[in-house]
């Protein structure tokens, strides 16, 4: 119901005093307001970022909102074995999800064993459970696995090519405990992306999903990875 002269109350001089008000802000206390909002949303559409690793160098992730650009610093150690060494910026999610980006590395030193990769997670200890869609400095591409808490990582059955180097779509679907994973070349002309065959991952409650970067032949962190056109569908955790 809008305000009167009937209600006692004069609503051009209650504007007014608001006007006044406004302009009486200190820019310091607006610039502050402004650099919460920013800091709020620094990592994009995810929820925080950490190093999951076993007592390596820490990684970190930052998000550009000019281009929506996601780079990510490693963290040493690798997406492998029994336990993983990697940097992973991630989003908790309580169901069936579907994460979609194009990857590449930039930065000097060798890339030969570093790894990008979209991925789902019991957890943030270095021995969960997880699946993923990985490419490898050097043109190779996997759909990696670890069934088990302290399992050994599996590589599922998945078209491997030689020339995977430059910009590489990823994509990494949850239906229950079955994950499927896509991985091909940005622009590749003909056909549809290649599908891994389903790999059965058994996780429950809350799960972390997200994007992983793991150099271990870079000490001094001057690789990254960097991720574009990320698209996350699915039940999330605000």
């Amino acid at each position: 119901m809008p305000l009167t002269e009937a209600d006692g109350i004069r609503p051009i001089a209650m504007l007014n005093a608001l006007r006044v008000s406004i302009n009486r802000v200190s820019p310091l206390w607006l610039g502050c307001a402004v650099a919460a909002i920013c800091f709020a949303s620094s990592l994009g559409i995810f929820e925080n970022d950490s190093s999951v690793t076993p007592g390596q160098l820490v990684g970190h992730a930052d998000f550009n909102p000019a281009n929506t650009e996601y780079s990510l610093w490693g963290a040493g150690g690798e997406i492998c074995g029994k336990a993983d060494g990697f940097h992973y910026l991630w989003k908790r999610a309580t169901s069936d999800v579907t994460l979609n980006a194009d990857a590449r590395f930039t930065g000097t030193g060798s890339t030969g064993r570093s790894q990008a990769a979209l991925m789902i997670r019991q957890s943030l200890d270095p021995e969960a459970a997880y699946a993923a869609a990985v490419v490898y400095g050097d043109g190779r591409c996997a759909a990696q696995y670890r069934a088990d808490k302290g399992a050994t990582t599996r590589t599922s059955d998945f078209p491997a090519y030689a020339n995977m180097a430059g910009t590489v779509h990823l994509s990494i679907r949850r239906r229950g405990d079955s994950f499927t994973i896509a991985v091909g070349r940005v622009g590749k002309m003909g056909g549809s992306i290649p599908t891994s065959a389903p790999v059965t991952v058994t996780m429950n409650g809350p799960v972390y999903v997200g994007l992983a970067f793991a150099s271990p032949d870079d000490t001094q962190q001057r690789l990254a990875a960097v991720f574009s056109n990320v698209t996350l569908q699915g039940p999330t955790i605000e």
